[in-house]
């Protein structure tokens, strides 16, 4: 509700009252607005129920703005703040009132746990904020041969590297081979702790071998799986173990002869 105070002047002329020009007192008037409410925060809807971002998911970008219909905004801004880098940023409107940001970008403020605080403040000093907090992590993962060409396609007893990269700061990840190779070997599996020294990136290279007698003629399906307090992300590189002319310990006895 809007509510027009127009001062009038008054003086006494004798047994009479003389009071001001009417439009000239409105030249002097006073708007008083009655309001009781806050600021409205639009665009953040898209971080509730928003407990996890993995980047392999897509690109998210937020575009918020706050209206007050009544005494106007007076203040709007995003803070965004990193438990894990301590790494802090405030986000201000641009030119046409919004705010956009894009929280999948490769950057250490969007990795691993942090918190987005929304907060307008109107013209009468009513206030608003919404907060959330998410997790943003990611892991990807590849397998390659040693050896030239180095598609993931081996013979048993050949070489290849498997490369893993986590972001978010990862407190573990558990690299798990197949039970038709682990049974041939069991120390293929591998298990990284990064509990005392976590990283917004970190990358490993894995060596291994296929072993001798792995059943031949299949697909195998390698599981690197990245925990972060209770979350838990997987990836499933693929290797393909072929019969052609045997395995290399066959080409090593030919050379012998």
């Amino acid at each position: 509700e809007t509510i027009q105070v127009i001062p009038v002047a008054e003086a006494d002329k004798e047994s009479d009252k003389v009071y001001s020009a009417h439009e000239l007192d409105e030249k002097n008037k006073i708007t008083l607005i009655a309001d009781g409410e806050a600021p409205v925060i639009r665009g953040l809807e898209i971080m509730e129920d928003r407990d996890l971002i993995d980047r392999r998911d897509g690109s998210i970008t937020i575009r918020a703005s706050a209206e007050d219909e009544l005494s106007g905004v007076k203040d709007f801004y995003i803070v965004i703040s990193n438990s894990d880098n301590a790494v802090m940023k405030t986000y201000t409107p641009d030119e046409n009132g919004y705010i956009n940001i894009t929280i999948t970008n490769d950057e250490p403020i969007f990795s691993g746990d942090f918190t987005l605080l929304g907060y307008a403040v109107d013209n009468v000093g009513n206030e608003n904020s919404l907060s959330y907090g998410t997790t943003e992590f990611a892991l990807a993962s590849s397998v390659e041969r040693i050896l030239s060409p180095h598609d993931p396609i081996f013979k048993c007893g050949e070489s290849g590297i498997l490369t893993f990269t986590t972001w978010g700061y990862a407190d573990r990840v558990e690299v798990i081979f197949p039970e038709s190779m682990t049974a041939l070997d069991p120390t293929l599996n591998k298990v990284y702790d990064y509990t005392d020294c976590p990283g917004y990136m970190i990358t490993e290279h894995l060596q291994f071998m296929v072993p001798l007698y792995t059943p031949e003629n299949q697909n195998l399906e390698i599981t690197v799986r990245a925990y972060k307090g209770d979350k838990k992300l997987e990836d499933h590189p693929t290797i393909s173990v072929i019969g052609v002319s045997g395995t290399v310990l066959d080409e090593f006895r030919t050379r012998l002869r």
